[in-house]
């Protein structure tokens, strides 16, 4: 991979060098053949600034509870019961979280027979193919671009010509002045942290206020 060659190169060192940017651990998990990379890779990456992870030192799990601690006595403070009716109190979809709650079971009565179903194909596509006998989570995207390439001969990457970052932006901002009646603009001689950084601006709907995007 040209990325992980260039990012050995940047430190200083020969080969490969592969890390947790998603970038890297997406395309790892995506096309890389060595199934024990997928796995330490996958391992590395979803254990990372916890107690699983390597080196301890950049556990953050106490500071993840204390966030947590905090959002509830704030939201007791402010007259809730939990963090979960203080975020709901804001103008969003949902009133109250049994309206949430009634929501996802919905969602997973809906979609659940579907993604199982989903699931069998591609466990017996990684079976038939490669006799995998137990599916691993680092198997999944592996197994699932190659269950893609099997029935309509196509990979992901060659999708990626057909979709250049100047054309996805022009049809993002057409669909939403369609939808919602909004022009997105992009705003010149803006400081930012990188000269390939693009700033948009985004005004709100009935509202005298905006949004400001990179």
């Amino acid at each position: 991979m040209a990325s992980t060659a260039k990012t050995a190169e940047e430190r200083k060192q020969t080969g490969h060098i592969f890390t947790l940017d998603y970038t890297c651990y997406f395309a790892v998990l995506t096309h890389a053949d060595q199934r024990e990379l997928r796995e330490k890779l996958y391992k590395a990456h979803i254990t990372r600034a916890s107690d699983l992870g390597s080196p301890v030192d950049f556990d953050n799990s106490a500071i993840l509870f204390e966030i947590l601690q905090l959002r509830h006595e704030v939201s007791q403070l402010l007259g809730f019961a939990n963090y979960a009716q203080n975020s709901l109190a804001a103008n969003k979809m949902a009133k109250n979280v049994q309206e949430v709650i009634e929501f996802l079971e919905g969602l997973l009565k809906t979609a659940r027979p579907k993604a199982q179903k989903e699931w069998q194909s591609l466990v017996d596509f990684a079976k038939d193919r490669d006799g995998i006998d137990h599916l691993q989570p680092w198997d999944i995207l592996y197994y699932r671009e190659k269950q893609r390439e099997a029935l309509f001969n196509i990979r992901e990457d060659q999708l990626r010509a057909y979709f250049p970052v100047k054309q996805v932006l022009s049809g993002l901002c057409k669909l939403v002045n369609y939808l919602f009646g909004i022009q997105i603009q992009e705003v010149a001689d803006v400081e930012v942290w990188h000269p390939s950084v693009r700033f948009f601006r985004l005004p709100m709907i009935n509202s005298k206020y905006v949004v400001n995007f990179i």
